[in-house]
């Protein structure tokens, strides 16, 4: 027999063989790839540089670099017209989280003095150098409107500093909503006020538990604790040492002789005084021929009944 194979016995074979090819179907490369490569390729140089510029999470500076390919300038603005449109959706998310941390910043100039409150999640956070300079420029602006307005003893609301103008971000409001993007934390202007002093008196102002303006550059003294104090006579020395007094023992008003009682330790007059033992507040404040007028203190997180 011949083993030659015969044509019309292949047939059925190579239809096969055309329908199994024709259903293969190979993977398409995936969308990375077709991006240039200048879009793809993001030095970490750029990423760090916008990083450390901006204070957005790394993940949307590399994203910002490569919509922008590379541009510098150009992924700044970018990351800020995303921080806008995310911002108020954040705020809303993020407003019901409880916020106990935070700090306080303290300004004065001779006989004015001004505080305020920015509280936030975490105390990590409030170690972030985004939160400080926000925290920096709230009290700055807070403070410059009161010396325009010439208001010199008030309180006011976290609203009252929101509305606070702002150069090149409209109001302090406004950049709160940035900051909120940047940090994912819900961050709130709590309050604020203000001390004047009169005559020869003058306004000297003490924060505890913070960063010295003398390293961070910062324009205000933050911490934790705040005390404005208006006093007359002594030193400036004197007077940050009743701020610190203040701060730390906590007073609630300068003396009370209500029913003939004058002591007592919730009295700032009669509390044993700090920096030496044996004498009370109000001795070594006669001894220096000094007078405490007024002082208020802030405490971060404090309840409203706790002051």
């Amino acid at each position: 027999k011949s083993h030659a194979k015969r044509p019309d016995r292949m047939w059925p074979f190579l239809g096969c063989f055309k329908l199994v090819r024709a259903s293969i179907t190979l993977p398409l490369p995936p969308v990375t790839r077709l991006l240039s490569d200048s879009a793809r390729k993001v030095p970490k140089e750029l990423i760090w540089e916008l990083r450390k510029a901006t204070g957005y999470p790394i993940s949307k500076c590399r994203e910002a670099l490569v919509a922008c390919s590379n541009e510098m300038n150009e992924a700044r603005k970018w990351l800020a017209m995303e921080a806008e449109k995310e911002g108020w959706a954040k705020v809303e998310k993020l407003k019901s989280r409880k916020t106990s941390e935070g700090l306080i910043a303290l300004t004065t100039t001779n006989n004015m003095g001004s505080m305020i409150e920015v509280n936030c999640e975490t105390d990590f956070v409030a170690r972030n150098e985004a939160f400080q300079a926000f925290v920096n420029s709230a009290a700055k602006a807070f403070h410059l409107r009161l010396l325009s307005n010439r208001i010199r003893t008030a309180h006011f609301s976290g609203n009252d500093l929101a509305s606070l103008p702002i150069e090149r971000s409209g109001t302090l409001g406004n950049l709160l909503v940035d900051l909120t993007a940047k940090l994912s934390e819900n961050i709130v202007l709590r309050r604020g006020c203000c001390l004047g002093a009169e005559n020869a008196a003058s306004v000297i102002g003490y924060a505890h538990l913070g960063v010295p303006k003398s390293y961070s550059g910062l324009a205000c003294d933050i911490g934790k604790y705040g005390a404005l104090v208006s006093i007359e006579g002594g030193d400036e020395r004197l007077g940050s040492r009743v701020g610190m007094q203040i701060v730390g023992k906590k007073p609630k008003g300068i003396q009370s002789c209500v029913g003939g009682d004058c002591d007592g330790e919730e009295w700032l007059l009669s509390q044993e005084y700090l920096f030496e033992s044996g004498f009370t507040v109000g001795g070594v404040l006669e001894r220096e021929k000094a007078v405490v007028h007024a002082f208020l203190r802030y405490e971060c997180g404090e309840e409203e009944n706790d002051k």
